[in-house]
């Protein structure tokens, strides 16, 4: 019989360590195919709970190459949008994915090589700082920006009844009064849930500091007590202070009369001794005749 043996050389995996090099390989997988898909996938941005296709020109409104080129880039986009409803539907999504899955057999998704992702990126680069040479937004400042985005943001419109979005400069007065009342209608809705959030959280603080707000106006009691007789004690301090300065002055005063009526009585009083005894001296010769 045959003895087993392990070389000491070859290092024994543990259970532990094949997980964890299992779940690094599933991960890097992940990733690699994460790193094909669309940006909105890669960083879970918020997407349209239903495609809009009206933003598609009819074929006899294009007239020129750049509208070509913009018709080109939205049908690219909504293959893109369609793609990723059907492949990676979101929770907004689930209610149409009938829908979206008609449009995907319609706007056929074709994968790119990374190669050409990665021209067209470069391009993408070349064309802006070309249209900011060419423009002077080579340095923008946040202020100058913030300027453009919201002169660009009020020319959207979005129209409710026909959920398209348009010009604000070509649309109709009756288009703009059905998006200010929309955009009046959700202001409200927002404005309720935050009060609601508001209140919730005001009951949660007054269940968490209503000790530490009794303790607050004990506290205040007691120090406004205090206070007031820091003030009634300052008041009778210089009260009597200045009582005080009044008696010290006074006393200057009384004392130069009670010292002429110390000097008087001690005249007095020697005149009177040397009487009496005059008057005793006399009694005794009396006596002695």
């Amino acid at each position: 019989m045959k003895e087993a043996w392990v070389s000491k050389d070859i290092p024994i995996s543990d259970t532990s360590d094949i997980n964890t090099q299992r779940q690094d390989q599933l991960a890097a997988k992940e990733e690699k195919l994460l790193h094909h898909k669309s940006q909105s996938v890669q960083k879970n941005l918020p997407r349209p709970s239903k495609i809009n296709l009206t933003l598609l020109r009819q074929p006899h409104e294009v007239i020129n190459e750049i509208m070509t080129a913009e018709e080109l880039i939205k049908k690219e986009m909504l293959c893109i949008l369609c793609h990723d409803a059907v492949v990676h539907t979101a929770t907004n999504q689930v209610s149409a994915k009938r829908h979206h899955i008609a449009l995907a057999k319609k706007y056929i998704y074709e994968p790119i090589p990374e190669v050409d992702i990665a021209g067209a990126r470069q391009i993408i680069v070349d064309e802006v700082e070309n249209i900011k040479n060419s423009a002077g937004y080579s340095h923008l400042s946040f202020k100058a920006y913030c300027a453009i985005w919201d002169e660009g943001y009020k020319e959207v419109l979005y129209i409710p009844s026909q959920a398209r979005v348009t010009r604000a400069s070509i649309s109709h007065k009756k288009e703009r009064l059905e998006f200010y009342q929309k955009r009046l209608e959700s202001n409200r809705h927002q404005m309720a849930i935050v009060v609601k959030k508001a209140n919730k959280l005001e009951k949660i603080l007054k269940r968490l500091f209503s000790s530490y707000q009794l303790d607050a106006a004990g506290i205040r009691k007691q120090f406004d007590e205090v206070n007031n007789q820091i003030q009634q004690t300052t008041y009778e301090y210089k009260t009597f202070k200045e009582l005080r300065l009044q008696e010290v002055k006074a006393m200057e005063r009384r004392k130069k009369p009670m010292q002429e009526n110390i000097s008087y009585q001690m005249e007095r009083e020697k005149k009177l001794k040397k009487r009496y005894f005059h008057l005793l001296s006399q009694v005794q010769l009396c006596r002695l005749k």
